[in-house]
């Protein structure tokens, strides 16, 4: 884990770059957040997402341009949610 970031895990690149990807597990199943460029904004991701998946009431129509996560993955841990 990324600087002990709960759900960040330092990944690096074929030209030696280091990313953070993010991710959780919910239900047994293993939920990919993405790739970010610094641990903080991959932290935040993983955030957003155990919040959506914790608090049954966020609607799908509360995302905005402002949220770390992309909005095809918030629509997806909605959906995995309340499946």
């Amino acid at each position: 884990m990324a600087k002990n970031l709960p759900g960040v895990y330092t990944a690096t690149k074929k030209d030696g770059t280091t990313y953070y990807r993010a991710s959780l597990t919910y239900r047994n199943k293993h939920i990919s957040l993405g790739s970010y460029d610094t641990a903080v904004i991959a932290n935040r991701a993983y955030l957003e997402g155990l919040e959506l998946l914790t608090n049954q009431s966020i609607p799908i129509d509360n995302y905005s341009s402002s949220k770390t996560l992309k909005f095809e993955k918030w629509v997806c841990i909605i959906n995995f949610r309340d499946n």
